[in-house]
């Protein structure tokens, strides 16, 4: 069971890929208020996931779903107008593309007026997100595994990162993404994290 006092993101990526729709409805049984769409392009992390029209099948069958997409792309400016028109609510890049791709980003959410966030791979310094917490995010978006796959074991050096950023910046909004179950999330409430993706700990669990 996956504890009520913490905002779960279930990424539909973890679902079974034959059967969305019962992961949706798994969704809603719940009475979780949205899903986590993964998207990945087999260049920024060496996977393939699925595209707008997915996003909008969604918005069109779970209107009270909230969409969340997480763009695991090297290009997202390229894709960002097209999510939005699909129904995304909420969209995530990652700080590891080109600056140039990540400034465009950034002047296409401030357009569309949508929140946004940052995501950090594990290997990344913290640093590399200073520039961007002047005029800070809707939120930032920790991984807690190496991105691209479902099913990766939690980082355990994920606990010193949050604790450093949560020390620099007590009021950013934190997520965690990978690798969480009930347990490792609870680890992470002393810190003020409350929202956290899970994938395979919620589709697969009994």
């Amino acid at each position: 069971m996956h504890p009520m006092n913490i905002n779960w993101w279930p990424s539909i990526l973890a679902a079974d890929p034959l059967q969305f729709r019962e992961g949706l409805e798994k969704i809603r049984t719940a009475g979780l208020s949205g899903v986590h769409l993964d998207i990945m392009d087999g260049h920024f992390v060496p996977n393939i996931s699925f595209g707008p029209s997915v996003v909008r099948a969604i918005t069109q069958n779970y209107p009270e779903l909230f969409r969340d997409v997480h763009l695991m792309l090297s290009r997202p400016e390229d894709f960002i107008p097209k999510f939005i028109e699909s129904g995304a609510q909420s969209i995530t890049i990652h700080i590891e593309i080109a600056e140039d791709s990540l400034k465009n980003s950034l002047k296409l959410f401030q357009k569309y007026s949508i929140p946004y966030g940052l995501a950090i791979n594990p290997e990344t310094p913290l640093e590399a997100l200073t520039p961007y917490l002047d005029n800070p995010p809707h939120h930032v978006l920790m991984m807690s595994v190496h991105p691209g796959f479902s099913g990766q074991a939690f980082i355990p050096e994920t606990y010193q990162r949050v604790q450093r950023l949560r020390q620099q910046y007590p009021n950013l909004l934190l997520c965690l993404d990978g690798g969480i179950n009930p347990k490792i999330a609870q680890d992470f409430l002393p810190f003020g994290v409350k929202d956290f993706v899970v994938g395979a700990s919620f589709f697969r669990e009994a």
